[in-house]
Parts: C-alpha cells; structure tokens; sequence
C-alpha cells in the first residue's frame, strides 16, 4: 500500500510525457465537438472548458467555418465573479494581448452551476496565434480584470496543467485539416 502511494505521489509531483497525458485525458475532455449551424450551414468545432490543473481556471476553444482564420478562445474563472477586460499572454517569450471580443459566445456571463459562482468570456485572435499557443512549452496567462488587478496562471508542458496544451494541439490539428 505504501509503495503505491509512494508510486502515485512522484506520477502526480513529477510530470507526464505527452503520451500519458493524452491517454490519461481522452475520456474526460473532448476537443472533437463538431456541429453544423442550422443558420447558414457552416462547420463548428469546439472543445469541451479544460482546466488548467487545481487553478479554478477552465479553457475552450470554438472555430468556425465561416471564419477559418480565427479561433475564439474561452476562459472562465470558477469561484469568482469578475470583469474580465482582456487576456495578456506570454507564449515562450512572446508577448500578445486578447481583447477582441465579439458575438454571443463572447458575451459575458455570470453563473450559478452546482452551488459555485463563475465568469466567463471568450476573445477572438487569429488562427496562427493558436497555433503558437498549441505548440508551444510554456504559456503565462495574465487574464485582466475591469477593475485594475489580475490573475496569473501558468500552462507549461510537464505535470496537471499541460492538459490544455495537448488537448489544443489535437484541436489544432484538426481545424488545420477541415476546408
């Protein structure tokens, strides 16, 4: 018994390859939701929110068809009911800043799910963007709120919170191959 603690403290401590990682997470997070829109026929592609380990910070992604240069990438804060203004991020040493938000999916809310208070919103950056964010080691983000402060979190390649990288990498992949 205590060996397999001992086993199950150094696997969560230590740090995943990406093929434990993509094994392990398979049946928890889809990135692979595809719908066709019932307005104007256009393919969607969206993942389900990832979190970013024990953080209280869950991530999406939603693409369009009709939009195939961009990508709208979701956050949303658990715990917590904030403005959030925008989203600076630092991708390997690049810095870029999210702040176009723009129609329904990107709108603010407010929530009450199970007991817990959340914030979302969603900003549109390019598809090339994401691509960086997907491939990349390690990513900062600093989301920012209407009142001035702000909460960093960190999404790297090894332990819980590279989820969202591999998970984006395979919905990049995918975007990437649909006309």
């Amino acid at each position: 018994m205590r060996i397999s603690a001992l086993f199950l403290a150094l696997f969560i401590v230590g740090g995943c390859t990406t093929a434990q990682i993509n094994s392990m997470n398979d049946g928890l997070y889809d990135v692979n939701h595809i719908k066709v829109s019932e307005f104007d026929g256009s393919l969607i592609r969206f993942t389900d929110e990832i979190p970013i380990g024990p953080s209280g910070v869950l991530l999406n992604a939603y693409w369009d068809s009709k939009s195939p240069d961009t990508v709208i990438f979701g956050f949303k804060l658990l715990d917590r009911i904030v403005n959030i203004s925008s989203v600076d991020i630092n991708v390997d040493g690049s810095f870029y800043r999210m702040s176009e938000k723009q129609s329904d999916f990107t709108k603010r809310q407010f929530e009450d799910y199970s007991g817990k208070m959340s914030s979302s919103q969603g900003f549109v950056i390019p598809k090339s963007l994401f691509e960086k964010i997907s491939a990349s080691t390690k990513v900062v983000y600093k989301i920012n709120y209407l009142d001035g402060t702000y909460y960093n979190i960190t999404c790297d390649s090894t332990g819980i919170s590279c989820i969202p990288k591999f998970k984006f990498e395979q919905f990049y992949k995918l975007i990437a191959l649909t006309k």
